[in-house]
């Protein structure tokens, strides 16, 4: 206990010093800042853009993830019926089907949906964005062709391996 009260009196002892030896640093031109920060013009719009782009591609990782969390879990818990299906004859590729349309009706419109709401949205945001206008096609297009292909592949992969399992083994499965 003792050697931390040494501790704090050498620190306190040695402040003086350290206070000398560090000097005030000289400031830079402002040309110089410029050069390191940008025009302020131009710096308050693009610190804008990089942070509603990050908050973007967020948002899309987000829903991306979202997406494909719900849908496998409903196309796993949906193994049984596959394997009842199965087991009564119905073709692979027809279940396969079945469940995509399933899975994919409800992704299909909630991605509408969103898009309404982005294209409605986007007037809002229309003086922060520098550069591209709020209603820009390619991103309309892009985003939701991302999202339509994380839910194709989330309801895919488990309705894929149930029809490939034993239908014996997912009758089985509770």
């Amino acid at each position: 206990m003792a050697s931390r009260y040494w501790v704090v009196a050498a620190l306190f002892l040695a402040m003086p010093t350290a206070c000398k030896v560090l000097r005030p640093l000289p400031l830079p031109e402002p040309e110089r800042l410029v050069v390191l920060w940008g025009d302020h013009a131009v710096a308050k719009p693009r610190v804008h853009m990089v942070l509603l782009g990050g908050f973007a591609g967020i948002a899309l990782l987000l829903a991306a993830l979202g997406i494909y969390g719900v849908l496998s879990q409903v196309a796993a818990q949906r193994t049984r019926e596959i394997g009842i299906r199965m087991a009564l004859g119905a073709q692979p590729s027809d279940v396969l089907r079945l469940t995509l349309h399933q899975e994919l009706t409800p992704a299909l419109e909630g991605i509408g949906l969103g898009l309404g709401v982005a294209w409605a949205g986007s007037r809002l945001l229309e003086s922060l964005i520098y550069g591209v206008s709020a209603t820009d096609p390619l991103s309309f297009l892009m985003v939701p062709v991302f999202l339509t292909g994380v839910a194709l592949f989330a309801a895919w992969l488990p309705a894929r391996r149930a029809t490939q399992a034993d239908p014996t083994e997912a009758l089985r499965q509770e």
